[in-house]
Protein backbone atom coordinates (compact mmCIF):
# COMPACT_ATOMS: atom_id res chain seq x y z
CA UNK A 1 0.00 0.00 0.00
CA UNK A 2 1.00 3.72 -0.68
CA UNK A 3 1.85 5.57 2.22
CA UNK A 4 -0.72 8.14 0.81
CA UNK A 5 -3.27 5.93 0.90
CA UNK A 6 -2.28 4.54 4.32
CA UNK A 7 -2.49 8.20 5.51
CA UNK A 8 -6.21 8.79 4.12
CA UNK A 9 -7.25 5.17 5.53
CA UNK A 10 -5.98 5.93 8.74
CA UNK A 11 -7.94 9.22 8.85
CA UNK A 12 -10.66 7.56 7.63
CA UNK A 13 -11.09 5.03 10.16
CA UNK A 14 -10.56 8.09 13.23
CA UNK A 15 -13.38 10.15 11.68
CA UNK A 16 -15.78 7.24 11.94
CA UNK A 17 -14.31 6.35 15.48
CA UNK A 18 -14.77 9.76 16.91
CA UNK A 19 -18.35 10.02 15.21
CA UNK A 20 -19.08 6.50 16.58
CA UNK A 21 -18.29 7.65 20.32
CA UNK A 22 -20.00 10.79 20.59
CA UNK A 23 -21.32 12.02 23.94
CA UNK A 24 -24.39 12.90 24.08
CA UNK A 25 -25.06 16.68 24.12
CA UNK A 26 -24.44 18.73 27.63
CA UNK A 27 -26.39 21.42 28.44
CA UNK A 28 -26.40 24.70 27.09
CA UNK A 29 -26.67 28.07 27.82
CA UNK A 30 -27.86 30.84 25.69
CA UNK A 31 -27.70 34.63 26.22
CA UNK A 32 -31.07 36.31 26.67
CA UNK A 33 -30.60 38.75 23.72
CA UNK A 34 -30.44 35.72 21.52
CA UNK A 35 -34.59 36.03 21.58
CA UNK A 36 -37.13 37.88 20.45
CA UNK A 37 -40.48 39.66 20.84
CA UNK A 38 -44.06 38.08 19.85
CA UNK A 39 -45.35 41.51 19.36
CA UNK A 40 -42.74 43.64 16.94
CA UNK A 41 -43.67 47.16 18.63
CA UNK A 42 -42.71 45.82 21.97
CA UNK A 43 -39.28 45.58 20.45
CA UNK A 44 -38.94 49.57 21.60
CA UNK A 45 -39.49 48.43 25.41
CA UNK A 46 -35.86 46.21 25.39
CA UNK A 47 -32.62 47.22 25.43
CA UNK A 48 -29.48 44.79 25.32
CA UNK A 49 -26.79 45.14 27.75
CA UNK A 50 -23.69 42.61 27.47
CA UNK A 51 -26.42 39.65 26.03
CA UNK A 52 -28.80 41.15 29.39
CA UNK A 53 -32.28 42.11 28.04
CA UNK A 54 -34.23 44.19 30.60
CA UNK A 55 -37.43 46.37 29.99
CA UNK A 56 -36.39 49.95 29.30
CA UNK A 57 -39.68 51.50 30.72
CA UNK A 58 -39.60 53.35 27.63
CA UNK A 59 -43.61 55.36 26.48
CA UNK A 60 -46.20 52.44 26.09
CA UNK A 61 -44.17 50.12 28.17
CA UNK A 62 -45.40 50.28 31.47
CA UNK A 63 -46.53 46.68 31.66
CA UNK A 64 -45.41 43.49 31.58
CA UNK A 65 -43.68 42.44 27.85
CA UNK A 66 -43.00 39.11 26.54
CA UNK A 67 -39.89 37.81 25.74
CA UNK A 68 -39.39 34.57 23.99
CA UNK A 69 -36.00 32.65 23.82
CA UNK A 70 -35.95 29.78 22.10
CA UNK A 71 -34.03 26.81 22.79
CA UNK A 72 -32.21 24.01 20.57
CA UNK A 73 -33.32 20.91 22.75
CA UNK A 74 -31.63 17.43 20.75
CA UNK A 75 -33.96 14.97 22.21
CA UNK A 76 -38.23 14.73 22.95
CA UNK A 77 -39.33 14.89 26.36
CA UNK A 78 -39.35 16.92 28.64
CA UNK A 79 -36.47 19.68 29.33
CA UNK A 80 -35.68 21.65 32.19
CA UNK A 81 -34.55 25.73 32.06
CA UNK A 82 -33.28 27.97 34.34
CA UNK A 83 -32.84 31.83 33.54
CA UNK A 84 -31.50 34.44 35.93
CA UNK A 85 -33.36 36.91 36.41
CA UNK A 86 -32.95 40.61 38.69
CA UNK A 87 -36.16 43.10 39.93
CA UNK A 88 -34.23 46.64 40.67
CA UNK A 89 -37.86 47.97 42.63
CA UNK A 90 -40.86 46.44 43.88
CA UNK A 91 -42.71 47.48 40.80
CA UNK A 92 -40.40 45.36 38.92
CA UNK A 93 -40.87 41.66 37.96
CA UNK A 94 -39.96 38.58 35.76
CA UNK A 95 -42.20 35.90 35.43
CA UNK A 96 -41.27 32.99 33.47
CA UNK A 97 -42.66 30.11 31.84
CA UNK A 98 -41.67 27.35 29.65
CA UNK A 99 -43.23 25.98 26.05
CA UNK A 100 -42.68 22.87 23.93
CA UNK A 101 -44.16 21.99 20.98
CA UNK A 102 -44.72 19.38 18.39
CA UNK A 103 -43.71 19.63 14.72
CA UNK A 104 -47.96 19.70 14.26
CA UNK A 105 -48.13 23.06 16.10
CA UNK A 106 -49.82 21.23 19.65
CA UNK A 107 -48.35 23.66 22.45
CA UNK A 108 -47.26 21.73 25.52
CA UNK A 109 -47.69 24.61 27.75
CA UNK A 110 -47.65 23.40 31.49
CA UNK A 111 -48.28 27.41 32.90
CA UNK A 112 -46.06 27.12 35.27
CA UNK A 113 -44.46 30.52 35.42
CA UNK A 114 -42.15 31.52 38.22
CA UNK A 115 -41.47 34.77 39.53
CA UNK A 116 -38.88 36.71 41.10
CA UNK A 117 -39.49 36.74 45.03
CA UNK A 118 -36.70 39.41 45.80
CA UNK A 119 -35.37 42.79 44.98
CA UNK A 120 -31.65 43.84 43.55
CA UNK A 121 -30.83 39.96 44.04
CA UNK A 122 -29.92 37.99 41.20
CA UNK A 123 -32.51 34.91 41.30
CA UNK A 124 -32.58 31.64 39.06
CA UNK A 125 -36.18 31.00 37.74
CA UNK A 126 -36.41 27.09 37.28
CA UNK A 127 -39.41 25.91 34.83
CA UNK A 128 -40.43 22.85 33.00
CA UNK A 129 -41.69 21.69 29.49
CA UNK A 130 -42.45 19.01 27.27
CA UNK A 131 -41.79 18.60 23.23
CA UNK A 132 -42.23 15.82 20.67
CA UNK A 133 -39.56 14.89 18.51
CA UNK A 134 -39.17 17.11 15.98
CA UNK A 135 -40.59 20.08 18.53
CA UNK A 136 -39.41 22.72 20.00
CA UNK A 137 -38.74 24.71 22.75
CA UNK A 138 -38.46 28.17 24.35
CA UNK A 139 -38.44 30.26 26.97
CA UNK A 140 -41.25 33.02 27.52
CA UNK A 141 -40.54 35.44 30.40
CA UNK A 142 -42.95 38.55 30.55
CA UNK A 143 -40.92 41.63 31.99
CA UNK A 144 -41.83 44.75 33.42
CA UNK A 145 -39.95 48.06 33.60
CA UNK A 146 -36.75 47.57 35.38
CA UNK A 147 -37.03 43.91 34.98
CA UNK A 148 -33.77 41.90 33.80
CA UNK A 149 -32.69 38.06 32.42
CA UNK A 150 -29.34 37.35 31.62
CA UNK A 151 -28.80 33.69 31.04
CA UNK A 152 -30.40 30.56 29.74
CA UNK A 153 -29.63 27.57 30.51
CA UNK A 154 -31.20 23.88 29.49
Amino acid sequence: MSTTFKSFLLAAVAAVAAGAVAAPAAARTTTASAGTTIVASDRACFSEYWGNIYNNGSTGCAGPRAWLVPAVVDHAGWTNFSVGGVAFNLSSDVSCRAIGTSWDGYVWDLYAAKSLTSVNVFQQINVTSYHTANGSSYLACDITPNGRITTVTY
